[in-house]
């Protein structure tokens, strides 16, 4: 039988010489996660000796994170915007960066009434349903072209309480009806370049969906691709929301002003005063 103690301090070296960056965090939230402890029970009880079976499952955990896969595949949950999602490798792991999308979003749907929302590329639903959340009267539809990732966001939308969101499988817009329009477009959509995808850390690049990733040659297929159909898509009024990737803020309100049927371009910065989130109104 083996202790905290020993499992942490095992955990750790294993995960040390594989080269992460925290091992002993990840030992830390992998054996909080076999034996169904928090933290603090790590440390109030650190010579409680684990059981066969709870070990077995630990070390099962050590060896998939040391195969460099995410600790929320793992775990099969990540927490965004003080909810929690499930999350497997169907769809990418929600960004703390994404939060910013959501929050510029939800402070303009609260300006309308009943507002009409489309996610585009919707994922795990993380947007979906934080905006829900935050905006009870929304009609939000979401869509997504991975009928995986759907039934992922199905089940998180179930999770969190947020039922009426309308989850539909569609290349962007294909699928929607020819008249349907809406107040706000949101999108979180592959901006990672070819030459970038190629040096990502292991965690990503090996684990997470690479459709849901890679965004052409300079990054900015999607956009183009929104933007072309965007306009006849929104209400009068209606605005676009696009999270961006590192200096492509510049390039995307480029895009946006060329098209002609925008105006009002403006950029928020996130936490670490990046550029990272894009909104234009239809003009």
């Amino acid at each position: 039988m083996s202790s905290i103690r020993e499992l942490l301090s095992e955990g750790t070296e294993l995960l040390r010489k594989t080269g992460l960056n925290n091992p002993a965090r990840d030992s830390e939230l992998l054996l909080c996660f076999a034996i169904e402890s928090g933290k603090l029970g790590l440390y109030t009880n650190p010579d409680r000796t684990v059981t066969p079976d709870k070990k077995n499952l630990f070390l099962d955990y050590l060896t998939r994170r040391a195969a460099f896969e995410p600790i929320s595949y793992i775990t099969g949950k990540k927490e965004f915007m003080d909810s929690v999602f499930l999350v497997n490798r169907s769809v990418l792991i929600p960004r703390p960066e994404t939060e910013h999308l959501v929050e510029q979003a939800a402070a303009l749907a609260k300006q309308i009434i009943a507002p009409k929302l489309l996610d585009l590329g919707t994922g795990s639903g993380c947007i979906a349903v934080c905006l829900k959340k935050s905006v009870p009267d929304a009609e939000i539809t979401a869509v997504d072209i991975s009928e995986a990732a759907l039934i992922t966001a199905r089940k998180n939308t179930k999770a969190n309480g947020t039922a009426g969101i309308r989850f539909l499988r569609s290349d962007l817009f294909d699928a929607l009806g020819p008249d349907e329009s809406f107040d706000l477009i949101i999108s979180n959509p592959p901006y990672v370049t070819n030459e970038e995808y190629a040096s990502l850390l292991p965690e990503t690049r090996l684990f997470e969906p690479e459709n849901a990733l890679r965004g052409g040659s300079d990054g900015l297929d999607f956009y183009r691709k929104i933007l072309f159909e965007a306009p006849s898509r929104l209400l009068p009024g209606g605005k676009i929301l696009f999270e961006v990737g590192y200096r492509q803020a510049g390039q995307v309100s480029d895009m946006i002003e060329s098209t002609g049927k925008f105006g009002g371009i403006k950029v928020v910065r996130d936490l670490a005063y990046i550029e990272r989130v894009v909104i234009a109104r239809k003009i």
